[in-house]
């Protein structure tokens, strides 16, 4: 498996998921349509109670050509223990490139083969992410994500979105999304597998940063497309108890991959603003989250609170 030729054997697919067997569905269907399809696909389930093991069975009799591995990890591992279970499953397997989505996406029907030609040891490969709706630019990975000037308290500067231009192939960027990535085996060498602390949110981000610090280049390729097909809204998602790990996150890359003292401004400036937002709201219980957060993010054991955690 570690020939240099380009080809459907270097690729294995790591797709995960929990409770969203329609969408895992859609996704293994759209995945198989490809003109190109890869050598393997894992699916990780994170111990799902809704009837994905049925669903990822009903596919492997469908579409027997396709080599799928259903592997349930016991435990709801999120989706940064997801992906570091899958990817370290396919790396053990030994397969030469290790390509990572989420179960809430649709491959286009050249996705694969549209990446191909820009694989190379050196390069994290992204497709572009499309609104299924409508079909606009929906990447939001980083051109520009500053941890230098605290007083940025937004270090994402610029997005892909925010420069698209149909006519541009390609665009370097500084972060990714576990929504496509195309990995080759030796970064994992390099980088490691993805940091199941995190749980959800900014996993993708530290493994991006982690990659760059080793000189890897990220690339996004206009062409190779992936549709997303449940549109993130930030205010939303901070409400719920997503909200504590977006915090908890933000603050341990920022402590992580900044440039210290300065970076401390940034910090506790983005918690105190919060923290007087919920106030103000008397948003008491969003006030606690805000602490455990900053305190399970800033501790030196990543500690993470297990009341957060999803039912």
């Amino acid at each position: 498996m570690h020939s240099n030729e380009l080809s459907k054997s270097n690729v294995a697919l790591v797709l995960v998921t929990y409770n969203r067997s329609q969408l895992l569905s859609e996704a293994l269907v759209s995945i198989a349509q490809m003109s190109i399809l890869p050598d393997a696909v894992f699916v990780i389930d994170n111990n799902s109670n809704d009837n994905t093991t049925e669903v990822v069975l009903t596919f492997k009799n469908e579409f027997p050509d396709l080599n799928v591995t259903y592997h349930n990890t016991g435990y709801n591992a999120g989706g940064a223990g997801g992906f570091r279970i899958g990817s370290k499953l396919a790396w053990d397997a030994g397969y030469d490139y290790i390509w990572l989505a989420d179960d809430d996406i649709e491959m286009d029907r050249h996705c694969l083969e549209y990446a191909l030609p820009h694989l190379n040891q050196n390069t994290i490969i992204q497709p572009m992410r499309f609104n299924i709706a409508d079909k606009s630019c929906a990447e939001i990975s980083a051109v520009i994500y500053d941890l230098k000037n605290p007083f940025y308290l937004r270090p994402k500067r610029q997005t892909v979105v925010d420069i698209y231009n149909s006519e541009t192939s390609e665009y370097v960027i500084s972060s990714i999304p576990f929504e496509g990535p195309i990995i080759h085996r030796s970064v994992f060498d390099r980088v490691g597998f993805p940091d199941e602390a995190f749980f959800i949110f900014n996993d993708d981000l530290d493994f991006a940063l982690k990659a760059t610090e080793q000189k890897i280049l990220i690339k996004c390729i206009s062409e190779s497309k992936i549709y997303r097909k449940i549109p993130f809204t930030q205010s939303v998602a901070l409400k719920s108890w997503k909200g504590y790990f977006m915090f908890r996150n933000y603050f341990r890359i920022q402590k992580t991959y900044g440039v210290k003292p300065y970076i401390y401004f940034r910090i506790v400036t983005v918690f105190v603003m919060a923290l007087l937002h919920c106030l103000a709201k008397c948003d008491l219980s969003g006030a606690r989250m805000l602490i455990d957060a900053f305190r399970d993010g800033m501790s030196k054991t990543f500690r993470l609170n297990k009341k957060y955690l999803p039912s």
